[in-house]
């Protein structure tokens, strides 16, 4: 494939690099690279480094002098380079190569296959508004975008955020602009540091000079360290028009003595290297590649939650990030990483991880391969499945979404829809997302929700149209009432909707969510194709409770990936239990319930107890661990999808919720060969543990040992301490729950369960 990149450059900033990191990789791959420099002749001197590094790699560079917003002979020799150079894609980059490309298209070349990539947005607009702003400005800038994307083929933005902005303000169709995140290269080795002798905590920001960097919350954080009397040291490395400014604040915060501004650095990786934390105090950023360059190197980042930092830094895991603009967490923050530097460490080595698994230059490559691979023409139609969710943030819901996206996507066409641009499970690169714009008025009221379906219903039919899409199938209650509603809207469309809970339970009550459910769940369900259900009993209850015809239910329980190495455990416990609870932070999930059990009997077994997962009622929990006198035997962890190494380290699985559909965590566990004692709810953990047992046929009192694992009558804490203390003290069922574990998974192996999916929805 022959390529043509454009962009107008003043010099190697942070799109250029981009290009160096890029090309590399295209060209080991048989693809052939060209590059167009649009420049102004102020400019000549600055692009030297730049096209300097284009012929070293062996890229063929094509200068073109420009001048203005506009010239004629700007067109007209880049029409001529077009037209010599004969690409497969012409790659533009930045809004003046998106209007001159989009120019030569419209009136020379109506066949090009013309991508664009999106950086950021207006500077101007940016430095006042950042991204989170609802409607746009009509400037000059903002109607040449608009203009430009008529005649682009397909966009790629390079975070959500930046994305979100695009579809947000009318520029880009959803179902044409994707999200490909910068990569780097990733060092062999890291460069040794000199240990320091004095306890300090060294600090740098690099980037340019100017408002929207957001230099000063930095500089205001650091006086408050210096009031506490912490040693530091803050770089400033960077060189812009607020440098004076930013020089005179320094003095009058009495900070002369610990920053220093080191002007622009042209190699920045040493700077990095003996820093401690790398401060990214931006107002909003199109990326925020100095955040992965500082993951390059081990770096833990603290920044304020604003677009697109908050896709990078992961709050409490590789960095901190901070409600903008509190500079007086952010100080306190910074103060963490003083007082424990095993912290640093630790954020740093995941920052590092990070980078590995979502920043790499090659899983950049690769994406963006598969980018131009859609632009290019079709020759023939394949099957199109729709997959649609509120988000992939956790869940277990969204891991089996996830689950079936990846083994689908080998043999068909598969595009994602999502309510809310939230995702933590992993998506094949090949598998278009695409987020639904939200309404005038978006707001967690159940009335207002209630009254957006129509809206969601004729934005996600017109996406399904526009893609020919043969078959959807959605997950959770909302996604499935807005599918229901879509297909009367496209002719010949199938709608299969997936029930997860058990809705009698998830809807008791007479609030008016609960009575709106229940509505919908009898109006919308019928006109499915097809409702799927993940345990028997929840089927049941559609179908006695809702009037949903037997003839419409199948009951798919839920997949599991079993290629993890067999986990040969260790059932022999030894002075310490460790336990192990993992689920939202609610009320249904009933934590409470485990800490109140394991302190009736923490005189009678010594154990530990970890909590994975986040929501409001993580204050409750720990409150009431301090309440029972148990806080220094809990600990809670924010949701990962990476569990592998809690599970690793459980010595049993408690499940206390009040009710479930089908809980992935009890399958995750047997994967681990992990005992489980669960709460006996309705519905799933019965059909797991006890799969002869009638589904209905639940404890009212005590526990009872079942063939794969311990059931106690939920919500009893009497049942759950008796139960823990009966498994805890059996040294002989401890091993055979873990041996039989091995056994029972294999009824719920992908591939198996997928093929089921497959023949249901193809």
């Amino acid at each position: 494939m022959k390529l043509l990149f454009v962009q107008k450059v003043k010099g190697l900033a942070g799109s250029e690099k981009y290009f160096l990191n890029l090309f590399p990789g295209l060209l080991s791959k048989g693809h052939e690279v060209e590059f167009v420099v649009l420049f102004e002749k102020i400019h000549l001197s600055d692009i030297a480094s730049f096209t300097k590094e284009l012929q070293k790699l062996g890229v063929r560079t094509h200068l073109i002098n420009t001048t203005g917003y506009f010239s004629l002979t700007t067109l007209n020799g880049l029409r001529k380079t077009i037209s010599n150079s004969n690409p497969d894609i012409v790659h533009s980059h930045l809004i003046h190569a998106d209007f001159y490309c989009s120019l030569v298209k419209m009136l020379f070349q109506s066949k090009l296959v013309l991508v664009s990539t999106k950086h950021g947005y207006d500077e101007s607009f940016m430095q006042k508004f950042g991204l989170e702003k609802e409607k746009p400005v009509k400037s000059l800038y903002y109607l040449i975008a608009r203009f430009s994307e008529k005649w682009i083929n397909r966009s790629f933005a390079v975070s959500m955020g930046l994305r979100d902005l695009f579809v947000r303000y009318g520029i880009a169709k959803s179902g044409r602009i994707d999200t490909i995140f910068h990569g780097i290269k990733i060092e062999g080795s890291l460069p040794l540091i000199s240990e320091r002798k004095e306890k300090k905590l060294n600090l740098l920001i690099l980037g340019r000079l100017f408002d929207l960097k957001g230099h000063e919350f930095a500089l205001g954080a650091c006086y408050r360290l210096k009031q506490n009397k912490v040693n530091f040291e803050l770089n400033i490395a960077g060189s812009g028009e607020y440098l004076n400014y930013l020089q005179e604040l320094t003095k009058e915060l009495g900070l002369s003595g610990q920053v220093n501004f080191m002007g622009y650095v042209d190699n920045p990786n040493s700077i990095i290297a003996n820093s401690d934390v790398v401060l990214v105090p931006s107002k909003s950023e199109g990326f925020g590649l100095v955040a992965i360059e500082a993951f390059a190197f081990k770096k833990p980042v603290i920044c304020f939650d604003v677009a697109a930092l908050n896709e990078v830094v992961i709050n409490e895991f590789n960095g901190f990030v901070i409600p903008p603009f509190d500079v007086e967490l952010f100080a306190e923050k910074l103060q963490v990483f003083y007082n424990d530097p095993q912290k640093r460490i630790e954020f740093g080595n995941n920052a590092y991880d990070t980078l590995k698994d979502k920043f790499s230059i090659d899983k950049m490559v690769d994406t963006t391969l598969e980018f131009y691979s859609k632009c290019l023409p079709d020759t023939e139609e394949e099957t199109h499945i729709g997959l649609f969710c509120i988000s992939l943030q956790g869940g277990g819901a969204e891991k089996v979404l996830s689950i079936l996206a990846n083994y689908l996507v080998a043999k068909y066409k598969v595009t994602l829809f999502l309510l809310e641009n939230r995702i933590s499970y992993s998506i094949p690169e090949n598998v278009e997302v695409v987020v639904l714009q939200k309404p005038l008025i978006d707001s967690e009221l159940p009335i207002v929700k209630f009254f957006d379906i129509p809206f969601y219903i004729k934005q996600l039919a017109k996406e399904v149209r526009n893609r020919k899409i043969h078959t959807l199938l959605s997950f959770l209650n909302r996604p499935n009432y807005i599918a229901c509603g879509v297909k009367k809207n496209v002719p010949g469309l199938k709608v299969v909707v997936s029930e997860r809970s058990y809705s009698s339970l998830e809807y008791e009550g007479s609030s008016f969510q609960n009575r709106v459910s229940k509505y919908l769940i009898r109006r919308q369900y019928p006109k499915a194709d097809l409702i799927i259900t993940n345990s028997k009993a929840t089927g049941k209850d559609l179908n006695l409770n809702f009037g949903i015809s037997e003839n419409k239910l199948r009951t798919i329980y839920n997949p599991v990936k079993t290629g993890i190495d067999a986990v040969n455990r260790n059932t022999k416990i030894n002075d310490e239990v460790t336990f192990l609870c993992i689920g939202r932070l609610d009320k249904n999930k009933n934590h409470q319930l485990v800490l109140r059990a394991l302190s009736n009997i923490k005189d009678q077994v010594n154990f530990r107890l970890l909590i994975i997962g986040d929501g409001k009622e993580k204050t409750s929990i720990q409150e009431l661990s301090k309440e029972l006198g148990i806080e220094n035997r809990v600990k809670i962890f924010p949701f990962t999808s990476d569990l592998q190494k809690y599970y690793q380290q459980a010595d049993i699985f408690i499940l206390s919720s009040l009710h479930e559909g089908f809980p992935n965590v009890l399958l995750e566990s047997m994967i681990y060969s992990l005992p489980i004692i669960s709460s006996d709810c309705l519905s799933g953990p019965r059909e797991l543990l006890a799969p002869n047992s009638n589904e209905y046929e639940i404890l009212s009192r005590g526990f009872a040992r079942e063939e794969f694992g311990i059931l106690y009558t939920s919500n009893n804490i009497q049942s759950l301490s008796d139960a823990i203390l009966n498994l805890v003290h059996d040294a002989e069922l401890l091993s055979q729950y873990a041996s039989k574990s091995k056994d029972r998974i294999k009824d719920f192996e992908l591939n198996t369960i997928a093929e089921y999916f497959e023949k249901e929805i193809v």
